[in-house]
């Protein structure tokens, strides 16, 4: 019979929203943007599932993953 300590049952799944913000430099190709384009800029919104003890440390995990 396999045993477990109380860390792993203390584990659980996190989902942490990230935002990216993405600057571009150079002039845009103006055949290539539309009305929805914004002063060389583009956002990415992601979610990271991470497996922590707490919040608090899922959250710790994804800024150490980003940077």
């Amino acid at each position: 019979m396999k045993t477990t300590n109380r860390e792993e049952l203390d584990v659980q799944w996190y989902g942490v929203k990230v935002l990216y913000k993405y600057l571009i430099v150079g002039k845009p190709n103006i055949e290539k943007i539309d009305q929805n384009y914004e002063e060389h800029q583009i956002f990415e919104e992601s979610i990271l599932l991470i497996k922590a003890q707490s919040f608090d440390q899922a959250y710790e995990i994804a800024e150490n993953v980003l940077t």
